[in-house]
């Protein structure tokens, strides 16, 4: 695992409900896998992202004739389904692949080896793409997946309950206290301060907070600010509300002048036992290229993972200041991972609600957290 010291200094993006899964996206999806032998399937899981993919899809197959089927399936049932597909040979040709779940597909053979065919590829240089990303598809020397995109979080905020309430909108000055003695205005109804500061002055209710989540706060106008990823940018953008009354500002910084942001990155990949494996290569090297990651920021599906090709993307949707999240990338931590990412962080996510509702003190919940997480390490490294 790596940086992992540094993950309860992260939960804190967790507090004000920034995704940790990164592109959780809702959708309506059809099964798994198609009955056509001659088309790829494609399973991606956030139907944000399908109208722009669908478009670099349709380069490809005009490119090589390949024909492709994009298929969304939700992410609560995206790897229920990918595990038993795995296991009853029905994954689909090509897939999105997470950071929670790499290890465990890549050393169960699950996917396919990629490692020679980027050595001979005259499109795919590895050195492109953010090293952190690349490495999070990778084991034992072998690589499991073409780096698609990154992430950075940002702090969205409602424009007009700041104008309401008199405030100056976040900005690159601001700091943690800042955002505290905001968010107490605001507010109509190291994590000790943290607790002191936000949760019990003005986060909403723990059933508020379990009920709905932080970007329906937002676009609902029930949350002044919240911390989301630039994966959220589509979904803003379509919301009526969000796109009239919200905007997005850089994180605040810390003390000693420092503001950093997690990211994470997604990863193409494809079935090791599929019947079309170089079809499925064809796809993979098409979609890692240069032209394609350029095409997948132009048209607003998110920043892309191979680097220098993200400045367009800030202009998918100007409604937004979404320069914030390319500066947020000037100093990032790549999120923690290790081979059972999800076990001990849906534990420390579950837990850390006592301190919220207060069943339990901080730094209790913290003590707790780092203590499961060293046993769950312990046990992985056996």
């Amino acid at each position: 695992m790596k940086n992992w010291k540094r993950y309860l200094a992260v939960l804190t993006a967790g507090a004000m409900g920034a995704s940790l899964t990164a592109c959780g996206g809702s959708a309506g999806g059809k099964d798994v896998k198609s009955g056509d032998s001659n088309v790829l399937t494609v399973s991606i899981w956030d139907n944000n992202q399908l109208p722009g993919l669908t478009e670099i899809m349709a380069g490809f197959t005009e490119e090589t004739g390949i024909a492709v089927e994009m298929q969304v399936v939700p992410w609560d049932q995206y790897w229920t389904l990918l595990e038993a597909g795995a296991q009853g040979g029905t994954l689909p040709d090509v897939f999105w692949m997470h950071s929670n779940y790499s290890q465990k597909f890549m050393s169960n053979d699950m996917l396919l080896d990629l490692t020679d065919r980027v050595a001979d590829s005259e499109t795919i240089d590895m050195a492109n793409y953010y090293e952190d990303i690349a490495g999070l598809y990778q084991l034992d020397g072998k690589l499991y997946a073409i780096p698609k995109d990154y992430d950075t979080i940002g702090l969205w905020y409602n424009k007009t309950m700041f104008d309401e309430a008199g405030l100056d909108y976040p900005d690159e000055s601001w700091t943690w206290d800042t955002l505290a003695e905001a968010a107490k205005k605001l507010t109509k109804e190291a994590m000790n301060w943290w607790y002191d500061n936000l949760v019990t002055v003005s986060m909403p209710a723990q059933q508020v907070m379990g009920e709905n989540t932080s970007d329906v706060l937002l676009g609902s106008g029930k949350a002044a600010m919240v911390m989301q990823g630039s994966w959220m940018v589509a979904a803003f953008r379509d919301n009526e509300y969000t796109a009239a009354n919200c905007d997005v500002a850089v994180l605040p910084k810390s003390a000693d002048g420092n503001r950093v942001s997690i990211y994470n990155g997604l990863g193409w990949a494809a079935d090791a036992n599929g019947a079309h494996t170089e079809e499925a290569w064809k796809l993979l090297e098409y979609l890692g290229s240069e032209e394609a990651q350029k095409k997948q920021a132009e048209l607003g599906v998110t920043m892309s993972a191979y680097k220098g090709t993200s400045d367009t993307w800030v202009s998918c949707a100007p409604e937004f200041h979404l320069q914030a999240f390319l500066d947020m990338s000037e100093n990032m931590v790549i999120r923690p991972y290790s081979r059972n990412t999800k076990v001990w962080e849906d534990y420390s996510q579950e837990t850390m609600v006592k301190a919220y509702t207060g069943d339990m003190a901080m730094d209790e919940v913290c003590e707790d957290i780092a203590a499961y997480m060293n046993k769950q390490l312990a046990e992985e490294s056996r």
